[in-house]
């Protein structure tokens, strides 16, 4: 996997968004979702997606990029890696990151990421 980026972009329905674009050496992949829960901020009337960003950024892509990694050890990972899994459970905010996150690595491959 070359990386992984993450941003806040609005949606055709005008609600902030998360959009996550996967880089392999199969091309860039980009996917949207607009479900909440949100950052509850005061942004966009409590809807932003600033902290979903970040927990793509932190605590997801500085663990998948640059490795060879296969569908099933990216799904593991993603379910069981503890930082994440005690995030989740304390927070709805990194649903958006892992959800986004495993769309997008599903619809790089098939079979090893290089």
């Amino acid at each position: 996997m070359l990386n992984i980026e993450a941003r806040e972009v609005m949606s055709a329905q005008a609600y902030p968004a998360l959009e996550v674009t996967v880089a392999t050496v199969r091309g860039e992949f980009t996917g949207t979702t607009a479900i909440g829960p949100y950052d509850c901020d005061g942004r966009y009337d409590g809807r932003g997606m600033i902290k979903s960003v970040d927990s793509v950024h932190h605590l997801i892509r500085d663990k998948l990029v640059g490795g060879k990694l296969v569908q099933k050890e990216i799904d593991a990972f993603l379910m069981t890696e503890p930082n994440l899994v005690r995030q989740l459970s304390r927070s709805l905010i990194l649903a958006n990151a892992v959800n986004a996150t495993l769309t997008m690595v599903s619809r790089t491959f098939s079979g090893p990421l290089l």
